[in-house]
């Protein structure tokens, strides 16, 4: 019912580069024609910014609760700023 997009960048997290990749190629290649994902890659590449940025957001807001050390709260933060600069 939601956001593809949003799905596969929770689902992605923590994967190597060359696994999120493959993820994230096969979920493209699956959806290739169908309209369900923007025409060009840049703007794909920054639908999918917002969607990680959605879910960094949500981690960043619940890590006091679920207890997250301060040195993994600043990754996301730093993965916050890369995810909005794609947008």
């Amino acid at each position: 019912m939601g956001c593809g997009l949003t799905d596969l960048s929770h689902l992605k997290y923590g994967l190597d580069p060359e696994n999120d990749r493959k993820m994230c190629d096969a979920y493209c290649s699956e959806l290739a024609g169908t309209r369900l994902l923007p025409a060009s890659r840049e703007e794909l590449s920054r639908v999918f910014g917002a969607c990680e940025l959605v879910n960094i957001t949500h981690r960043l807001a619940r890590s006091r609760i679920w207890g997250i050390p301060l040195q993994k709260v600043a990754e996301w933060i730093v993965e916050a700023r890369h995810a909005y600069a794609r947008i």
